[in-house]
């Protein structure tokens, strides 16, 4: 009986002492929530755009124009000017962006110089802000020349060939 005995008491030690180890780890820490990050992520730079056009009224009458611009999520996108004054504003865009201008002109069909002169002359400019407060102003300073009547073919044709194109790298 002694014997049975000691080998119960061994047996129920050794269960308490399972348990014990069982219940003393089950009580660890419960905190289930993730350590923030200590860095904190960077905030995301946008940027309001805009883009300007201005053209001598001459322009319209001898000319056909368009201008391509880069749009907010990057896209080429082409309108037809009927105006001197032409603007685009674009809002929410993400930096870093490329705005790209271009205009691009064609000889009116049919155009025939009955003025004694016409002035050529046009401007371009892009200017932005972003939200973190960089920011670059411009508006398009254009010159203008007054062609006489007798050149005005030649130089017109000379002015269509000319690239008018603007760019500027937002960061």
């Amino acid at each position: 009986l002694y014997i049975m005995t000691y080998q119960l008491r061994k047996i129920a030690f050794g269960l308490l002492s399972c348990l014990s180890f069982i219940s003393f780890n089950a009580c660890g820490d419960d905190d289930n929530d993730p350590t923030p990050d200590p860095t904190p992520k960077p905030e995301e730079v946008s940027a309001s755009v805009t883009y300007e056009f201005s053209c001598e009224p001459d322009m319209l009458l001898m000319t056909d124009i368009t201008v391509s611009y880069t749009d907010a999520e990057g896209k080429e996108v082409t309108e037809t000017i009927k105006e001197t004054k032409w603007k685009k504003d674009l809002s929410k865009v993400k930096v870093p962006f490329t705005a790209n201008l271009n205009v691009v002109y064609t000889k009116k069909e049919g155009f025939t110089s009955e003025k004694d002169s016409y002035k050529f002359g046009d401007g371009l400019a892009i200017g932005y802000k972003t939200s973190a407060n960089k920011s670059e102003s411009s508006s398009p300073s254009s010159s203008s020349l007054d062609v006489p009547k007798n050149r005005v073919d030649q130089y017109l044709d000379t002015w269509i060939t000319k690239e008018k194109k603007i760019s500027k790298k937002i960061e």
